[in-house]
């Protein structure tokens, strides 16, 4: 289903921040006349994967879809794939054309068109084994324009006609532009919105933003907002780890190693930083490593009285209701079971004598079983444990 309002709500949040969106990327599912007139009478750029087969992207199918296949003078520059472009009307209520650009992906048409032969004649074997055993022969909605039914037999058949349609236009695909780009750049711009996904998906995560759970609205937006704060200051982290040669990841532990020590009531730098940290420092504040952080100690000796963080021991704390203090009663907390010394009566609560649990006191089990077998002792069978002899 198309639902634009998502991309509608965001970028109106966006102009409400004073940001200007300059164009969008989007997969088929905002493929909509609506859609694409709201972003045209925001004068919002989009390039946008076409979905389904609006007129004018038949237009250009009917007029191309042949000619490019396996055709070098359509070969898209630095890919494996062949385009062809024109200006066309996508939807008839439009009044603007714009860029629809016809790409053909041999490997993934030929990988398309195996897994259709392959559904196809299990699908064609199972209907007919069905009316081999009385029954009815049925044909899938999915495969049932490349299956016919025999009506004089009721056998399943390849509806010739229909494989050559569907297989003609396997590894086809449109995209629809604003703007008159080259196929190689709607290409190359169209596989930066896989990249983007693929790093928002890994960002998110380290953030700790890769399960939401159920908040209120204002808390899912405070929660993003924090989110795209941190991941700016973690690029920023990430660009000036480049230039000592390391990771975002291995430039914060290298920040992570100075530190600020509260001793005697002031706050003084400990000088525990490596010479990599404080180019570091100096890459992301352009100051002096080593005064930086004396200016820091500063600041908070400024601001007087400061809390002392102190690293908590690892477990359950003293007032908890898992503690060994009973939370009501304010007293011990006992293991669970009958009081050490504690002994049952010789007589159950309705008066009978408590018998223990287990076989009688001196009984044995017969040498047969109920079915008259000869019992045999549990463990494995004699001679169990040498190889079988041929």
């Amino acid at each position: 289903l198309v639902d634009a309002r998502a991309m509608k709500s965001i970028i109106d949040f966006l102009e409400a921040c004073g940001i200007k969106v300059k164009g969008v990327i989007l997969d088929r599912g905002y493929c909509d006349q609506k859609a694409i007139q709201y972003l045209h009478d925001k004068e919002i750029s989009y390039l946008i994967m076409i979905k389904g087969a609006p007129r004018g992207y038949q237009d250009v199918v009917e007029q191309y879809s042949s000619k490019i296949k396996l055709n070098v003078e359509h070969l898209v520059n630095r890919t494996c794939m062949f385009a062809a472009q024109d200006k066309v009307k996508l939807y008839e209520g439009l009044s603007w054309e714009d860029t629809v650009t016809l790409f053909y992906d041999y490997v993934n048409g030929g990988e398309r068109i195996s897994s259709l032969l392959v559904k196809m004649f299990a699908e064609i074997e199972k209907a007919n084994a069905a009316i081999e055993n009385g029954k009815k022969a049925k044909v899938s909605k999915d495969l049932s324009n490349v299956i016919r039914i025999d009506p004089a037999t009721g056998r399943a058949d390849i509806d010739k006609e229909g494989l050559q349609e569907a297989i003609n236009h396997k590894g086809e695909y449109g995209i629809v532009c604003s703007e008159e780009l080259s196929a190689e750049q709607v290409h190359s711009l169209y596989v930066a919105r896989g990249g983007s996904e693929t790093l928002y998906m890994l960002t998110k995560t380290q953030l700790g933003y890769g399960v939401l759970r159920v908040h209120l609205t204002p808390g899912v937006r405070s929660k993003f907002a924090e989110a795209f704060i941190t991941s700016i200051i973690r690029y920023e982290i990430e660009q000036a780890s480049k230039t000592i040669s390391r990771t975002a990841k291995e430039g914060i532990r290298e920040l992570d190693l100075m530190v600020v020590k509260h001793i005697n009531g002031n706050w003084i730098h400990s000088e525990t930083e490596t010479g990599r940290g404080l180019s570091l420092i100096q890459d992301l504040s352009g100051e002096n490593g080593t005064a930086y952080l004396n200016l820091i100690a500063d600041e908070l000796n400024k601001r007087g009285k400061s809390p002392v963080f102190r690293r908590r021991k690892a477990g359950v704390k003293k007032e908890s209701p898992s503690s060994n203090a009973d939370i009501k009663e304010k007293m011990p907390r006992k293991k669970p079971g009958p009081k050490p010394g504690y002994k049952r009566g010789t007589h159950n609560v309705d008066g009978s004598v408590r018998k223990k649990p287990g076989p009688k006191t001196g009984s044995k089990k017969g040498m047969y079983n109920k079915d008259g077998a000869l019992r045999r002792k549990p463990g494995p069978k004699p001679r169990a444990h040498q190889e079988p002899i041929n």
